[in-house]
């Protein structure tokens, strides 16, 4: 299995939108934000070729990263999962993967410092966080089999920058 974990893109600030009186979930995407992603998005289509499927945090940031990413990559309709939200957990995430075959590429589209989080216990299995991606910045994990901790090779890590040059 290939999983691509992909930061959402660039969003409003999160101190004004919580003055605003509004929860943090519903903070969007800026139109720079959309710009940079479909650019990002574009990148990510010539490295990978496509996927099997996109997933989000349920968070409205992520969905909208997770919408551009699908349309670019040719995937009908995103996924969302808690276990991408900031408070979410590995072993939700490992049960909720468990519906794909084991050779699927699946997008994962979040929030930092949790995807790094996950990435890097996937990378090394336990202990600190070691990895972490800008807005819109993504990387790429390969497993044998199914994903689990420890078990990740890390096949690629790019910045949001890195990213857009290539789209």
């Amino acid at each position: 299995m290939k999983l691509i974990f992909v930061r959402h893109g660039l969003a409003g600030d999160k101190a004004k939108y919580v003055l605003s009186g509004k929860p943090d979930p519903g903070r969007p995407l800026t139109a720079k934000g959309v710009r940079k992603m479909k650019t990002a998005a574009a990148g990510l289509k010539k490295i990978t070729g496509g996927a099997d499927a996109v997933v989000s945090s349920p968070y409205l940031r992520a969905v909208q990263t997770a919408e551009i990413l699908a349309r670019k990559l040719g995937v009908k309709k995103p996924g969302k999962t808690v276990s991408l939200a900031p408070v979410g957990r590995l072993t939700d995430l490992l049960t909720y993967l468990r519906r794909y075959p084991a050779g699927a590429a699946i997008v994962l589209a979040g929030h930092e410092p949790h995807l790094g989080n996950i990435i890097s216990q996937f990378l090394r299995g336990a202990g600190e966080a070691f990895v972490s991606l800008g807005k819109g910045g993504a990387c790429m994990l390969e497993f044998k089999d199914k994903p689990a901790p420890g078990k990740a090779a890390l096949v690629w890590l790019l910045q949001p920058a890195e990213l857009q040059r290539l789209g």
